[in-house]
């Protein structure tokens, strides 16, 4: 399943706008998107479970479920 992801690609805007490397600026603030509300507060219970999703359905699980990880030891 695909999810179309509205913050991801704001996040790739911004990273086009502030550039990398040498040409880099330090902030970039979205302003005045009519397809996005922003809010000012943290996101309730129900709108982060909304959003989750297995590890089947993410698109690196192939990669990770087979990678080869060490359990780190307990500090």
């Amino acid at each position: 399943m695909e999810y179309q992801s509205i913050v991801e690609e704001l996040a790739a805007t911004t990273s086009l706008v502030m550039g990398e490397a040498a040409e880099q600026t330090p902030l970039s603030v979205i302003t005045d998107v009519p397809f996005v509300t922003f809010q000012d507060r943290n996101p309730s219970k129900k709108e982060l479970e909304e959003i989750k999703i297995t590890p089947e359905e993410d698109m690196y699980w192939p990669l990770l479920k087979n990678g080869p990880w060490k359990k780190g030891k307990k500090k």
